[in-house]
């Protein structure tokens, strides 16, 4: 006997909650999902959509929440915003499936994990970077040990390019009220993860972040170095003002080397003997023995793959009522990434090596510094629009929740 569809909301109808609406009605047609609500505090990007397909409307996500009772909800708006909406949810015993980044600060993402636990919910974060077959392939060979002890990682993100109308589209974007940072925050959070769950988390980070050309008050440029040990530095690159951009992942090993490029082209060289062994017993002159190989990895079909695969794992696992342990990502993978997001700017702001885990008062301390300075004209700043020609008002770019 089939399983009932599982009750879906969506909070939050900007860019991301119209993409994930989009993949509700696909998975809605093939008996997945149930769409019994949508919801924004611009009541008319719900209404429109809603109306076009039967689907009820709502300015607030309580009402959502406490009048259609979802059976999980996709939080797709800005990020400082999902503690109050997970929380709730969780205190219902609602299942969440929030986008990324998890929160603006990792204490926040602390009390919203705690929630979740403590009500028994599940909660998911939309890494839609993760079911890609390249990526999945990846795991899986430095799981199995492949590549052996791992001593150097090679991150480079700089694919995100960004133009200034880009963050001139919402009041909220380019702020450290309205984003709590740019680039590291907004972005790079998807490479964030991928690098933790690929790579691990460090014991120490050093990294510097700047601001190219944008007019914006927040970072568009971001480099790292993420100690692991005495034996292991990694290095990470990300930004939204260079082109053409790239995304290279390179992982190196006693038993040989990985590298990833753009999502599609996966090689490993292997060596026939440790790394460890060749540089201690090899003679003079000798160079290590080894070949690179192409590994073919097909790609997940489009119903597969980004945002439609994590909310169809998330429906399903729903559904069957399983663990944590079948999502993609959890929560804790969201505060990982978060956790490394904040020690880089905590780093780069405070000029300092930053150990894992990030201090949750430091962090916040600099986050109400930073604000302040915004509020009083000290940094870098854009002319903020509200996307219609006008100015946004400084509490507009807090109590408009618009996209993700």
């Amino acid at each position: 006997m089939a399983k009932a569809a599982v009750k879906l909301a969506i909070i939050g109808m900007g860019v991301m909650g119209r993409d994930h609406f989009k993949n509700a009605l696909k998975l809605q047609e093939e008996g997945v999902v149930q769409l019994v609500a949508l919801c924004d505090t611009v009541l008319e990007r719900a209404q429109g959509p809603g109306q076009e397909h039967g689907i009820p409307a709502f300015a607030h996500y309580t009402q959502v929440l406490d009048e259609t009772k979802p059976e999980f909800i996709v939080v797709a708006t800005p990020h400082p915003s999902h503690e109050e909406i997970v929380v709730a949810a969780a205190e219902r015993g609602i299942h969440i499936l929030c986008e990324k980044p998890i929160a603006h600060t990792v204490e926040a993402a602390d009390r919203m994990i705690e929630a979740c636990k403590k009500a028994g919910v599940l909660l998911g974060i939309d890494f839609s970077q993760r079911p890609t077959a390249v990526y999945q392939r990846a795991h899986e060979i430095i799981a199995n040990g492949e590549l052996g002890e791992i001593y150097r990682v090679n991150f480079i993100a700089s694919g995100w390019y960004r133009t200034q109308a880009y963050y001139d589209s919402g009041g909220w974007r380019g702020t450290w009220n309205g984003e709590g940072g740019g680039v590291i925050m907004n972005q790079a959070p998807h490479h964030l993860d991928l690098y933790c769950w690929l790579a691990g988390l460090p014991k120490t980070v050093k990294a510097s972040a700047l601001t190219r050309i944008h007019e914006i008050e927040v970072e568009n440029t971001v480099a790292a170095l993420l100690q692991h040990g005495p034996d292991r530095v990694d290095s990470f690159y990300t930004t939204t003002a260079e082109w053409p951009g790239r995304t290279e992942i390179t992982i190196a090993g006693q038993k040989g080397r990985m590298v990833i490029s753009d999502r599609n082209t996966l090689r490993v060289y292997r060596l026939e003997k440790t790394l460890t062994e060749e540089l201690m017993t090899s003679p003079h002159g000798s160079k290590p023995a080894g070949a690179w190989e192409e590994i073919e990895v097909p790609p997940a079909e489009p119903a597969q793959a980004g945002h439609i695969a994590m909310m169809r794992n998330f429906a399903v696992t729903v559904q069957e009522e399983g663990p944590e342990e079948h999502l993609f990502a959890s929560g804790e993978d969201g505060r990982n990434a978060l956790e490394l997001a904040n020690a880089m700017l905590l780093s780069a702001h405070r000029d300092k090596t930053v150990s894992i885990p990030t201090s949750r008062r430091e962090y916040e301390e600099l986050l109400r510094e930073l604000r302040q300075k915004a509020d009083r004209g000290e940094l870098k700043k854009r002319h903020r629009t509200d996307g219609a020609g006008g100015t946004a008002k400084k509490e507009e770019v807090l109590s408009v929740l618009p996209e993700a």
